[in-house]
């Protein structure tokens, strides 16, 4: 098999390994119990939950304008138009690469070079990484205080998961990165240049950015409480979503499909709340994310005065 082919594979069995994973799930809990969970929802907390989403993709949009600003000059209203396309797009790719796939791509036609946006990018998306992990870890070590047993085993146990997923993502990124020496070379050109010329956009970046994370810990929040979950507040559900969704960077499947489910079900089962609660509300929010990000976008561009095959603007 050539060279050329393992990838377009690869791209291709990602989403069936994640959406096989989430279908043996649903088998396991029981559609009917999902939904019978689902027919239980109060709509006033989907609602909270849609607009917290719309706000943490508004902030994250907001983030990386900050970082590109330096080098595009684009007003923020025009640029969150392409950014909201780079997201819709970045839901159906492995990893966490998508959006900056799409984003470079859109970057590109205004002028900047995907290299340099990408670069960009790939900082924006460190920022997020590394408070994901913070917050991961503090996740982690709220489940081991409710696990009976031995707590320095299951610290330990878990201490061990964070850091083998969170070498695991550093690894895979450093053969991505290894094998595009160029874009190594410019990645650390943009580092070097936000530093002398774009500090306090970089420290406004990392201040924003668990602000980003709360948004979407309180858009789980609010399905958990439709569903009729009420015992864990906003703080707590940050923490675990984090332990939870960290597994997302890492491209076994696409945007984390299946994985994060999972994974979510053991976290979440420990303060008692049933496998199908969790999982209604873990597909509940992804369908809302997919409407949220491909409904404006179909919107977009289907209303554009570019011709079929262009960028709008």
């Amino acid at each position: 098999m050539s060279n050329e082919r393992r990838p377009a594979i690869g791209v291709l069995l990602r989403p069936i390994v994640g959406l096989s994973i989430l279908t043996v799930l649903i088998f396991l809990v029981g559609f009917d119990n999902l939904r019978a969970s689902w027919e239980g929802y109060s709509w006033r907390w989907l609602a909270l939950a849609a607009i917290s989403i719309a706000a943490s993709t508004l902030l994250g949009g907001f983030n990386l304008h900050l970082i590109l600003y330096q080098r595009l000059g684009m007003p923020f209203a025009r640029f969150i138009r392409g950014f909201w396309l780079a997201w819709a797009f970045g839901l159906i790719v492995p990893g966490q690469l998508g959006d900056i796939i799409g984003i470079s791509y859109w970057m590109k036609s205004r002028g900047l070079s995907w290299q340099a946006t990408s670069s960009l990018a790939v900082i924006d998306k460190l920022i997020s990484l590394a408070w994901m992990m913070l917050f991961a870890v503090t996740g982690l070590y709220i489940v081991s205080n409710h696990i009976d047993g031995d707590r320095d085993v299951d610290i330990g146990m878990l201490a061990t998961g964070v850091v083998a997923a969170s070498v695991l993502v550093l690894l895979l990124g450093y053969v991505f990165f290894s094998r595009l020496q160029r874009l190594v070379k410019r990645f650390t050109e943009e580092l070097v240049h936000l530093r002398d010329n774009a500090r306090w956009q970089m420290v406004l970046n990392a201040c924003f950015t668990p602000c980003k994370i709360f948004l979407i810990a309180g858009a789980y929040w609010a399905v958990f409480r439709a569903a009729g979950v009420y015992h864990l507040d906003v703080f707590s559900m940050l923490c675990l979503v984090a332990a939870s969704s960290i597994v997302a960077y890492v491209p076994v499947s696409f945007n984390g499909v299946g994985t994060v489910e999972w994974v979510g079900l053991y976290v979440f089962a420990v303060f008692d709340i049933d496998a199908a609660t969790v999982l209604s509300v873990f597909i509940s929010l992804r369908l809302m994310v997919i409407m949220l990000a491909w409904v404006p976008t179909g919107i977009l561009l289907a209303f554009s005065p570019k011709p079929a095959g262009e960028s709008f603007s």
